[in-house]
């Protein structure tokens, strides 16, 4: 199998899975949150379509609004979400367990078949921590992740609302990613 340098969720292609947070079911919204506070949430799980590495090289709010700012990201192997990161409020280098911001983030894990997905667990799980500068409410409608494989660079775009609020965050329509139902 020749490996064509593709950045995938297990079931993208062409079935349709639940993989974590990033499956554009809803709003990721965080509360209570002071400025400049750091924010860490995963559930992102990654493969690449065939043998082969790609190297995550940066991490974008899509629809950015308020100034969420990407602060760090990390990649980490994961066998099943039980042992995902969750929301937390720290850095990602405090959670540890894996996420090493000093080395390339690759991902080499290849995206199961559609009769394994309910029992694969090989995949990578991506990581991202966040800051809200100020204001009341910042977030954004998905990231973008952005790769480097083959000598060449690509962009994979994950849908889902992104919330981080002052106090408790609102849930209107204008935050959620189109087809996403609400929470």
């Amino acid at each position: 199998m020749r490996f064509s340098g593709r950045l995938f969720r297990p079931g993208d292609k062409p079935q349709a899975v639940n993989a974590g947070r990033a499956d554009a079911s809803g709003i990721l919204d965080i509360n209570d949150v002071a400025n400049n506070q750091p924010l860490s949430f995963g559930d992102i799980v990654l493969c690449v379509d065939s043998p082969g590495t790609v190297v995550v090289t940066n991490v974008a709010i899509r629809d950015n609004q308020g100034g969420l700012h990407v602060d760090a990201f990390a990649v980490r192997p994961i066998a099943g979400l039980a042992n995902a990161v969750g929301d937390e409020k720290q850095t990602l280098a405090s959670i540890g367990n894996g996420f090493d911001l000093s080395r390339p983030q690759s991902i080499s894990a290849v995206c199961p078949p559609e009769d394994e997905l309910q029992t694969w667990n090989g995949g990578i799980e991506l990581a991202v921590q966040v800051s809200r500068p100020s204001g009341d409410v910042a977030g954004g409608h998905g990231l973008d992740i952005t790769y480097q494989a083959k000598g060449l660079t690509a962009t994979y775009s994950i849908p889902f609302g992104i919330l981080a609020c002052a106090a408790t965050c609102p849930t209107p329509s204008g935050w959620m990613p189109a087809g996403a139902a609400s929470p």
